[in-house]
Formats: structure tokens, sequence, C-alpha cells
């Protein structure tokens, strides 16, 4: 579900740096929609799709392709991530910021 004004509410909460968590990020399958395919993941006890929660770039300079390489060849490995959550009446949603390798 996409709500009007996600965007810019993320534009403002990543201006303070508390609202930048980070945690681990576990491999939970393989997601496929008529858009395309990504993966589950479980972060913080919750399964997300990254169709769902993935901004265009990394601060990082790493790459979602690299990202998808890394949940491929270790998926039982704890993949370091760093989120912003967006809390609304009806849901629970994050964006992945950044990722270590």
């Amino acid at each position: 579900m996409n709500v009007w004004g996600y965007n810019a509410i993320l534009k403002y909460k990543l201006n303070n740096p508390k609202n930048i968590i980070e945690t681990c990020a576990y491999y939970r399958g393989e997601s496929k929609s008529k858009n395309g395919s990504g993966y589950y993941l479980n972060v913080d006890n919750y399964i997300y799709d990254t169709q769902r929660i993935r901004q265009k770039a990394f601060p990082s300079g790493l790459t979602w392709r690299d990202f998808y390489e890394s949940l491929d060849k270790q998926p039982s490995k704890c993949h370091k991530i760093k989120y912003v959550q967006l809390d609304s009446i009806l849901s629970k949603k994050i964006f992945i910021y950044d990722y270590q390798k």
C-alpha cells in the first residue's frame, strides 16, 4: 500500500540520524509479481518484500544487484542494513537506506 507523501516524510526523517536504524536482514525466500521479482527479508521479526521497501540507490555506492548477489551467495548470513521506519495507522513500512557487505 502506497500512501501519498511517503517520499517527503522519508526525506524529512533522513535529516535526523536517530531515525536511521541499524539491524540485520535475513533471507526468507523469493518473491514474484507481474512487475518483477525480489526477495522476502526478515527485518526485526517482520517479513518484507524487497520490491516494496527499496530506494533507487544506496549512499555507500553499492547497488541492489550487489545486495541480491549477497543474498544469493549467503542466504543464512546476517546482512547488515540501515533502514528508516514510517508508521501509519494501518501499516508499518520501512525503506532500506543502506547496507554493508
